[in-house]
């Protein structure tokens, strides 16, 4: 199996993966669909205890906004991946509320572009 289907990201299939054509290819950085993998040493439970740590951070009335900058950054892998999934606004928000910070926004962008 692929590594970038064990650790969440299936953005090819098996079959893809076995023979490839000329024409498929891995969105890249930038694309629409770019998944990136979950970091090594990472795992989904662990980058979802980080999102529940962001989310209590967020709720604050003092915020850090470094401390938030660097869990959205660890986090980076796991929302992409749900972005995908298409969800719902509201429950996107209730997720993930730092992202729609201004400052957040604009570091997602240099994030996905840069």
């Amino acid at each position: 199996m692929p590594s970038w289907t064990l650790r969440g990201c299936h953005q090819l299939s098996e079959k893809q993966a076995k023979w490839p054509a000329a024409n498929i290819r891995k969105p890249r950085k930038g694309d629409i669909h770019f998944c990136p993998n979950i970091p090594s040493g990472e795992t989904r439970d662990g980058l979802e205890v980080e999102r529940v740590a962001l989310l209590t951070e967020v709720k604050k009335k003092k915020k850090d906004e470094a401390v938030i900058k660097e869990k959205m950054q660890r986090t980076f892998s796991l929302r992409r991946q749900k972005i995908l999934q298409e969800p719902k606004i509201p429950e996107f928000l209730n997720k993930w509320p730092a992202l729609f910070d201004v400052n957040e926004i604009n570091l997602e962008f240099m994030r996905l572009y840069l």
